[in-house]
């Protein structure tokens, strides 16, 4: 059975550097019509399904821990504007993680970054670390709980191979470190055989940032609405033929806050027991361009305003024959505008759902005005802890409970609105917590008989390159309806400051 494929329209006018934008429907259409008379003769000439696996690309995890820099890394092996190889490293440093000391008018942060490189091309030759050390310095008087990242970028010199790179950052000013680990590929243009880079995916808030900057993680807010694939092919010979396709595809992915602990269990068919259905999606654009340049060429690809959800841009490179040669793809997710912080009236409004009737949430949500949705907020707040200041800190506490399930159980939907997110945005983080492959338990007391003090959690499907997410799912109970009234009471009148479970 051969796969079908779609043309659109998008004409190369430049080989060695083009750019696609998606354009509004009118005119789609019209390019649309037009490729359709100048490569229907291709279109008959396309054949075989996929032999080549794909190669999934996800981005760095938060991988967060109270107390340490956060980290999130991204490395892509990519050819320079001289035809240069090496390694592409951005490493996001969030700024409220590290430690600072006042000089002067400015909060200053001394952080190290060692680099080191493996080439795993059966060798495994580890080369001299690389020590980078930074100043990080800031005038605001928040920038020990400024969640904005402080981006370092770095180009090393390499030649075509595998490698596995690892980056350590160390707060000098409290000794702690965090090391992260990502492997890349650099494709040897000089071989017979083309191939494809990785796909570097690049973001900027066009209201606000001017340059297009990586994106280390699955994961991208909200108001980041420009987006830009890049990547590169490799061809030795300049009469080979190559075909490129690609294509953006929406997922039908579970975006709904978690049920009560007593609420119905999922059923095995749902979106929330699925999470991501990876055989229903929707094609957001599909493209398609022939090459006939030896050397390597680079490609860009321009979307602006995608929707919130679960994606993945796919590239296949076929040769003149119709054999597919190499297939890459980055998954990514559109979420909250300002996640994993929350900042906007809605973002604040959103995770009340834990603490609300169903009524009285839908009253506040259905509020379309900021102005009037804040006071709303601060209404609920004050009408159930009479006393302001005790009221300040389970607000504070509350949302910076918010804010941490989205770093620890962030998925394909924000981590908040997961079971395990859920669970510790009311109770807290478990005193401990047993796993396997596919079970969790926490337990909030030492004794792990006590039905109301013990959760368990299932994993419904294993994880795959395609479904990489750790999808825990609470087991329900009618029983925890108790438990669960008193831990919203708790938070209500403010003695969740004193008790927890």
């Amino acid at each position: 059975m051969c796969k079908k494929f779609t043309y659109t329209k998008d004409i190369l006018k430049d080989v060695t550097l083009e750019t696609v934008y998606v354009f509004s429907k009118k005119f789609e259409d019209m390019y649309n019509n037009i490729l359709t008379l100048l490569l229907v003769g291709i279109l008959i000439l396309l054949g075989c399904s996929s032999t080549q696996s794909l190669d999934v690309s996800h981005g760095s995890s938060y991988g967060y821990q109270p107390g340490y820099p956060e980290v999130r890394f991204f490395v892509l092996g990519l050819f320079d504007e001289n035809g240069n190889p090496g390694i592409n490293i951005s490493a996001d440093i969030v700024y409220g993680s590290l430690v600072y000391k006042k000089i002067e008018d400015e909060f200053q942060a001394q952080v190290s970054l060692e680099l080191k490189f493996i080439d795993k091309g059966g060798s495994s030759r580890v080369t001299a670390p690389k020590v980078i050390n930074k100043t990080i310095s800031s005038k605001r008087d928040d920038i020990s709980t400024n969640q904005d990242i402080y981006t370092f970028s770095h180009r090393e010199a390499k030649q075509p191979g595998e490698y596995e790179v690892w980056l350590t950052v160390t707060d000098l000013g409290s000794g702690k470190q965090t090391t992260r680990k990502m492997n890349t590929f650099i494709p040897d243009p000089t071989t017979s055989k083309p191939s494809l880079t990785g796909i570097n995916l690049l973001g900027k808030d066009l209201e606000g940032e001017q340059e297009f900057s990586t994106i280390s993680t699955y994961d991208l807010p909200g108001k980041i609405d420009s987006i830009r694939f890049v990547f590169q092919v490799t061809n030795s010979e300049s009469n080979k033929q190559l075909l490129v396709k690609t294509r953006l595809i929406k997922f039908n992915s579970d975006t709904e806050p978690a049920r009560p602990l007593s609420g119905f269990a999922y059923a095995n068919s749902s979106i929330q027991n699925k999470g991501v259905d990876l055989d229903k999606f929707e094609v957001i654009s599909e493209n398609s361009r022939i090459l006939n340049q030896n050397g390597y060429v680079l490609i860009k690809y321009h979307f602006v305003d995608l929707a919130r959800g679960a994606y993945q841009f796919e590239v296949d490179l076929y040769d003149e024959n119709k054999e597919e040669l190499s297939r890459k793809s980055r998954h990514f997710s559109i979420k909250s505008k300002h996640y994993p912080s929350i900042k906007t009236p809605r973002e604040l409004a959103q995770p009340l759902i834990y603490l609300m009737s169903s009524k009285k949430y839908k009253e506040m949500m259905s509020i379309n005005s900021d102005d009037s949705l804040k006071a709303a907020i601060d209404r609920f707040w004050l009408s159930n802890i009479k006393n302001s200041r005790i009221a300040k800190d389970v607000i504070s506490l509350y949302y910076e409970r918010v804010e941490e399930a989205n770093k620890q159980f962030t998925n394909f939907k924000e981590g908040w609105k997961t079971d395990p997110g859920m669970m510790y945005i009311l109770f807290g983080a478990p005193w401990y917590i047993d796993s396997t492959l596919n079970t969790m338990k926490w337990s909030y007391s030492y004794n792990s008989q006590d039905f109301f003090e013990n959760f368990f959690f299932t994993k419904p499907r294993n994880s795959t390159k395609n479904f990489s997410f750790n999808h825990f799912l609470l087991v329900r109970d009618q029983r925890y309806f108790n438990i669960e009234y008193q831990q919203r009471e708790s938070w209500l009148n403010g003695t969740i400051l004193r008790d927890n479970l």
